[in-house]
């Protein structure tokens, strides 16, 4: 049988289908399949692939408007399989498309939409876990690196709009203590401080970011820098400095 948060679902999927004559189980069970990650064909797989191919890679404002569109015009069939890309090919920007399916008019689509948010969270949850609970002491260039790569991990998971406020503080504390590591153990400082900066701003410290990027010449900020600098003082308020700061980097 199908066991767990997501059985649950499919069961009141199945359970609105009857009431309300809608679809049919065997439409159902193969978009459950789907979100599942069975890849056997099925209609819902063929809708999927004419959705994705050569377009989902792409994320960004482009995708999300068409995804909308589905999600208000499609057939029951095409918003099922927009589901499925959602649930298996996740962007943060997808994050709102969830939102409203959650708040579809149609009942059927506003279930399917919970079982992709509930596998979503739970596998970002398990994620930001692992990378915050492992542990290692090493001090050489790979330790560095692989610290790096966690706090991008992090970041990664905290973004995504499954974390809870108050786990994302926790995992933001242990990414800094991780970009502090990298630099101790001789990673390119001011990369690893742009990306630690990254991490204050998640958190809204944004004069903390302020301060730390202020210190540094601003024709030797890389981009990512200047734009948190930027956006930091915008949000602050700063725009005297957001003014001296285009005037010294010859934007006008």
């Amino acid at each position: 049988g199908i066991a767990g948060p997501l059985g649950a679902l499919c069961v009141m999927l199945l359970a609105i289908a009857e009431q309300h004559a809608r679809p049919s189980h065997e439409l159902l069970a193969a978009w459950y399949r789907r979100v599942s990650g069975d890849h056997s064909p099925d209609q819902a797989e063929q809708i999927h692939e004419a959705i994705v191919t050569g377009r989902a890679a792409r994320s960004g404002s482009d995708e999300s408007r068409r995804f909308a569109k589905i999600l208000e015009t499609g057939t029951l069939p095409e918003k099922q399989a927009l589901l499925a890309v959602i649930g298996l090919k996740y962007h943060n920007d997808y994050f709102p498309i969830l939102g409203a399916a959650l708040r579809h008019r149609d009942a059927c689509v506003r279930a399917q939409a919970a079982a992709v948010f509930v596998k979503l969270k739970e596998e970002f949850k398990s994620r930001l876990k692992s990378h915050v609970a492992f542990q290692s002491v090493g001090t050489g260039p790979n330790d560095s690196e692989e610290s790096i790569r966690r706090v991008h991990a992090i970041l990664s998971c905290t973004a995504s709009g499954f974390i809870e406020p108050a786990v994302a503080r926790d995992a933001h504390a242990a990414a800094k203590a991780l970009c502090t590591r990298a630099i101790r153990n001789g990673q390119a400082a001011g990369a690893t401080e742009t990306l630690r900066c990254r991490v204050l701003a998640a958190d809204g410290e944004h004069l903390d970011v302020v301060n730390i990027l202020q210190s540094r010449l601003p024709t030797t900020l890389a981009p990512e820098a200047r734009g948190l600098l930027a956006n930091s003082m915008i949000a602050l308020g700063h725009h005297r400095g957001l003014h001296e700061l285009l005037k010294q980097m010859n934007v006008d």
